[in-house]
């Protein structure tokens, strides 16, 4: 069987995201003045997979970085290296530049080779710096000569995921090495082949030998080998090597690079089994529905109890089917501590992170694609929400400006809430600039909370200078399109003075809709039933013409503007009886419009097909499903047909 090399580098990226984003939060989460030697260990097992892994494709510029990164930990962790807030930025540093030579190796491109460079040496000057205590005691380095290793793994290392041809691997880059392997130890035909016999002779030959360097490989496995021979000649050298070093620090600054989306999930085993219990019910199910007589006739019993078991098999398998897609929100909120970590840095500022509700399930699609956005808010907040120590002092609050993010479900949505305790948003300053950029006229009537949310406006600003990071305002408009797209909603809360809430609500899945449908003509439509505040009979005496057109429709005390959906799709309005005209009211952040239909049908789960891959862009429907009868029906994207009709005040 020959092994598929794409799919297990796939893996290994995969897997190797996963273990820089262990590695930042360790780093991030550490207690720098008294280290914990298990948190040092959990960073240094995420370091040694990816080295490992990284060896077996050969890629090089990893295995050397992570090597040297490797060999600080281990001097942290034995207390010869005092951790220090500049190793940490460091680590940090190292860590964006190994994810920049991953995402490289991804698309199949060369990796930045200058920022390798200057990243390594960045990381192998904290040995020689004044932090070692090697270095401050006088201790001498151990260097040897000739190491000889006779090498025999345990029969069962493979079932642990470890492979000694890896740690030969890892021996081989960094020491020039010859093997033999024993011929007695080569196991027979008869001999269990999952079931590691084999042992090497190993030489190694050369001067000035690190002897720890030889040493680390075999730590991984320690347990799980014996190392039957571990001879060397010693000497002791006071000699130290010079590292030439450029000051090109800002040639090494992350790049902004988009990881590229998995596809591939890890999901609980119980869900599976759900699953596979449900279909051998279908497959029971099915075979009462389809018994058939001597004349092939179908003559199964109490059919319609059969059809509402096989209706409620079908509902538990799709919701077991989107279980299987929900993930934690934490994979979204894991950038959160370190932009704010580098983005207060970089600004001066103390700002405490509090985090909760990162278990909070969503569609692993959602939890992707809500990154961006977040990290935008946040960041903003830190920039221009969060005052300077010294405001905050004057304004007598703490000196420390804090942050809260936190998720949770609600009425079938996911809710993040991203507040913070900083000055709020500036009421009159963005009434002022709205104004005067035309996003707003004197005879508008806004309240408080409308004009705060004009910063969502399209390239609205209150920015005084335009930064990395920038004011409040810069970038909102896109942080809400983005939201929109994932058919969820944004609001924003402020009190001058006191602070800020961004409040995100999502759908927990894209796959699976809610929907009402209706009859437009001899066209059928589905609403998203989350859109529909209720279904009016149109009577005349309400409705409001401009120019000959029914624009204007009087509920109650409020006029909402009407949408002719024959008109705006161009369908043929059959209907001879106006008295079964009707009005679906739908509304879309705090906005209603009334749609014009023909008739209400009935209510159903849909599953939406995305009708940019399977037809093409289509303005007014976010995508397409099809119905029991085989036809095609659109689904009708709400948040795009109030935007065209209210324009930029959603």
């Amino acid at each position: 069987m020959s092994l598929d090399m794409a799919a297990l580098k796939q893996t290994f990226l995969e897997e190797s995201f996963e273990g820089l984003q262990i590695m930042e939060s360790g780093i991030l989460e550490i207690n720098i003045e008294t280290p914990d030697k298990e948190e040092i260990n959990t960073i240094f097992r995420a370091i040694h997979s990816i080295k490992g892994g990284a060896g077996t494709f050969g890629f090089s510029e990893i295995v050397g970085l992570t090597h040297v990164f490797e060999n600080i930990l281990d001097e942290i962790r034995n207390q010869k290296l005092i951790l220090t807030v500049e190793i940490n930025d460091t680590f940090l540093q190292s860590i964006d530049a190994l994810e920049g030579i991953l995402v490289s190796y991804q698309n199949d491109e060369e990796p930045d080779s200058q920022i390798i460079s200057v990243v390594t040496n960045e990381l192998q000057m904290i040995t020689s710096s004044e932090s070692s205590i090697d270095d401050q005691e006088g201790i001498q380095k151990q260097s040897v000569d000739n190491v000889s290793i006779i090498f025999k793994p345990d029969q069962d290392i493979l079932n642990t995921g470890n492979e000694p041809i890896r740690i030969i691997r890892d021996l081989h880059s960094v020491a020039d090495i010859s093997i033999d392997i024993d011929e007695e130890s080569i196991p027979t035909i008869e001999d269990d082949l999952l079931k590691i016999q084999l042992k090497w002779n190993i030489a190694i030959s050369g001067k000035d030998i690190d002897l720890e360097e030889i040493k680390e490989p075999f730590e991984w496995i320690e347990d799980e080998c014996e190392i039957l021979t571990f001879d060397f000649v010693e000497k002791t050298s006071n000699s130290s090597t010079d590292i030439e070093y450029e000051n090109n620090k800002k040639n090494a600054s992350k790049k902004e690079s988009k990881v590229a989306i998995s596809t591939t999930m890890r999901v609980d085993t119980a869900r599976i089994d759900e699953l596979v219990n449900l279909v051998g019910e279908l497959v029971i199910t099915q075979s009462m529905l389809s018994q058939k007589d001597d004349n092939g006739q179908i003559i199964t019993k109490d059919i319609e109890d059969a059809l509402a078991t096989l209706d409620r098999q079908m509902r538990e398998l799709q919701d077991g089917i989107i279980s299987v897609r929900m993930v934690p929100i934490n994979s979204a909120f894991s950038r959160i501590p370190r932009i704010v970590r580098d983005t207060s840095k970089n600004l001066n500022k103390e700002i405490i992170l509090n985090i909760s509700g990162e278990n909070t399930e969503v569609d692993k699609t959602v939890s992707e694609k809500i990154t961006d956005p977040l990290v935008h808010i946040i960041r903003n907040a830190v920039d221009h929400g969060i005052e300077s120590s010294q405001e905050r002092i004057d304004a007598g609050k703490q000196p420390n400006g804090t942050i809260n993010v936190s998720a949770y479900h609600q009425g079938g949505n996911l809710m993040i809430d991203i507040s913070d305790d900083g000055g709020g948003v500036n009421t009159e300053k963005v009434y002022e600039k709205a104004l005067q950029t035309g996003v707003i006229q004197k005879s508008d009537n806004l309240s408080t909370k409308e004009i705060n949310e004009l910063i969502f406006a399209p390239g609205f600003s209150t920015a005084d200078v335009v930064s990395d990071v920038s004011g409040r305002g810069v970038g909102m408009d896109v942080v809400k399109k983005n939201i929109i797209s994932l058919k969820g909603e944004i609001e924003l809360f402020s009190e001058e003075g006191k602070g800020s809430l961004f409040r995100i609500k999502l759908p927990l899945t894209l796959a699976i809709l809610e929907g009402q449908l209706a009859r437009v003509g001899d066209q059928v439509f589905v609403f998203p039933i989350l859109s529909i505040l209720e279904s009016i009979q149109l009577k005349e005496d309400h409705v409001k013409y401009v120019q000959g057109i029914p624009s204007i429709y009087k509920l109650r005390d409020e006029f909402i503007p009407i949408i002719n959906l024959f008109e705006r799709f161009k369908i043929e309005d059959n209907s001879t009886n106006k008295n079964k005209r009707l009005l679906v009211i739908v509304e879309h952040n705090k906005k209603k419009i009334a749609l014009r239909i023909s008739e209400l049908l009935n209510q159903q789960q849909v599953v939406i097909k995305n009708l940019d891959k399977n037809y093409k862009k289509t303005d007014g429907f976010s995508g397409a499903t099809i119905l029991g009868d085989g036809k095609v029906s659109l689904i009708l994207d709400i948040a795009s047909i109030a935007q065209e009709e209210h324009g930029n005040d959603l």
